[in-house]
């Protein structure tokens, strides 16, 4: 039975609820790459940037006939800004993150990084997630990113 009581505060009437339900933390994080890439597929890593170099996605706008440029992080140096695969984008493979809270209930996320971002999401940044709120969101990235910042 949820039972509310009112309590003032600088002359408010607040309500506040004697008893709610907690939250469950996080428990664990893990993180996985495919154990045997698929030859089939032809890919060099993470699959949504192995496109040919026409593609949008590696940098390139089509507009009425023309291929222009757009902007990426390597942008600044002329070697790299055509293409973002020049780069390396594509190398590092895909991986799938887990996290699992106290209670079972588990959220996974894709992105890229391959074995060495699974090494840096399982050994260095968990220590910003585990334990922590799930809502927290803002804090845990904050946390992380300014971990990997040196």
């Amino acid at each position: 039975r949820h039972r509310a009581s009112v309590t003032t505060f600088c002359g408010c009437a607040m309500a506040s609820a004697s008893s709610s339900r907690s939250f469950p933390r996080i428990a664990e994080v893990r993180a996985y790459v495919a154990a045997v890439q698929d030859e089939k597929q032809h890919v060099q890593g993470a699959d949504c940037h192995d496109v040919a170099d026409q593609h949008w996605i590696n940098g390139n706008l089509p507009c009425e006939g023309e291929l222009l440029p757009i902007a990426n992080p390597m942008s600044v140096h002329p070697p790299y800004k055509r293409f973002r695969k020049s780069w390396g984008i594509n190398a590092m493979g895909s991986m799938v993150v887990e996290v699992e809270a106290e209670d079972g209930t588990c959220g996974v996320g894709v992105t890229i990084g391959g074995e060495a971002g699974c090494y840096i999401v399982e050994h260095h940044l968990s220590r910003f997630c585990e334990g922590q709120d799930p809502r927290n969101i803002e804090l845990m990235w904050d946390q992380m990113f300014r971990a990997t910042v040196n």
